[in-house]
């Protein structure tokens, strides 16, 4: 991502536009880099004939540099790795260093997480963690295995070896933005389905039931996260 963000910079530069204080969660409008309509306009032709992609993407006033750079990293993918993806996000009244500290935590969980029984970690640097939790879920206990990336204060992505039996490949991630007194959290999930398994689990509609189905698990993440985090303020 760096090296990616590094290209964006020298756009930016080339619009006559200072960014040496830019930030991941910087926006492109007046609030942030402080480009116009007509500046982000040139800006994504900038970016498509720098990185040489085409970008389906309207940027707005809104829109950050990690939105930009994950745009971009998309388009420059030389294959569709995931045949799914959801996402959600909320915004939650706590610091951002609060909100990632919190799923950061993962051995605290069991006190907060009335379905998450117990934690063992197996492996935890700062930065990587690997860990086994036992979940009980509505067919009964399961065990679950992941492996986490944490960059402190944005963002932590996971996958899990060993993913539910419908599924191939699953991985994930959360991230954390500053939005005014507010700390907005997103999460998502992306997978290739286990064809024969999940046909058997959900035999109509089965790429649809799986998205719905993980949509709702990363919605009922967020908004319990969001008591707990909130609850203490």
């Amino acid at each position: 991502m760096c090296a990616v963000i590094e290209e964006v910079k020298s756009v930016i530069d080339e619009l006559g536009i200072d960014c040496s204080k830019m930030s991941g969660q910087s926006k492109l409008g007046e609030t942030g880099i402080g480009l116009d309509s007509q500046e982000i306009i040139d800006f994504t032709c900038m970016l498509e004939k720098r990185f040489k992609i085409k970008l389906s993407t309207s940027f707005t006033k809104k829109s950050d540099i990690e939105e930009v750079v994950r745009c971009i990293q998309e388009k420059q993918s030389p294959r569709k790795l995931f045949e799914g993806k959801i996402e959600a996000s909320l915004n939650v009244n706590c610091p951002v260093e609060k909100a990632y500290q919190a799923i950061y935590e993962m051995e605290k969980w069991p006190g907060k997480l009335p379905h998450v029984k117990r934690i063992e970690t197996l492996y935890n640097d700062g930065v990587y963690q690997e860990f086994l939790m036992d979940v009980q879920s509505d067919t009964g206990m399961i065990q679950v295995r992941s492996i986490r990336r944490c960059l402190a204060g944005e963002e932590i992505t996971f996958f899990q070896p060993t993913p539910p039996k419908f599924l191939e490949h699953h991985c994930g991630g959360w991230s954390f933005q500053k939005e005014g007194s507010l700390c907005k959290i997103r999460t998502w999930h992306q997978w290739n389905l286990k064809k024969g398994k999940a046909q058997e689990l959900f035999p109509e509609q089965t790429e649809e039931r799986v998205a719905k189905l993980l949509q709702a698990h990363a919605e009922l993440a967020l908004n319990t996260w969001k008591v707990l985090l909130e609850k203490v303020l």
